[in-house]
């Protein structure tokens, strides 16, 4: 009965993204992007990463709560699933930022939304939050879906603990 609220972290690094395009896809939006697959029932392809991880599980839910009927192709892992989009072997890949960054930097790759609350700014990039475009209660509470990189403690945890896990977290990040 607790969720993310619940915790203090302190990250080296936070991840987030959903659909990610090539530079120059002529989907500038999520929603043009939804209704591309709509329009093209089981002719877009989605690169993604390893079956059951984040990113594969978010295209799941994707499909499952919208009713998109999209091809999942899983690779193995966050690198071999930016070739694939790069490469043209899909159209698009639902994958965090760590992989992508350099890319959506350089403008090869665009993120049409972020699984975050709000809009998110990562990479020079305003990218909107994916509650701009789908109503649904549950990504409503539970967002962000990232991968966190760092350490969370439960709220509560004595002060003294707090203050020596930020000396530590501290010092590391130097």
């Amino acid at each position: 009965d607790f969720d993310w609220r619940d915790f203090d972290f302190w990250m080296s690094g936070g991840t987030s993204c959903a659909i990610v395009v090539p530079g120059n896809s002529p989907y500038e939006t999520f929603d043009q992007w939804v209704n591309a697959v709509m329009e093209r029932p089981g002719e877009v392809s989605v690169a993604s990463t390893p079956s059951g991880s984040l990113w594969s599980n978010a295209a799941v839910y994707l499909q499952q709560s919208m009713g998109l009927d999209f091809r999942l192709a899983n690779y193995g892992g966050g690198g071999p699933t930016v070739r694939a989009v790069l490469a043209g072997e899909t159209d698009c890949a639902s994958v965090g930022v760590t992989p992508t960054v350099n890319f959506l930097q350089s403008g090869d790759l665009r993120c049409l939304a972020a699984w975050t609350p709000k809009t998110w700014v990562v990479a020079g990039k305003e990218i909107p939050s994916i509650l701009e475009y789908v109503e649904d209660p549950i990504l409503a509470k539970t967002l962000p879906w990232t991968n966190i990189h760092g350490v969370a403690l439960k709220k509560g945890v004595d002060e003294a603990i707090l203050a020596k896990i930020d000396e530590a977290f501290n010092h590391a990040m130097e």
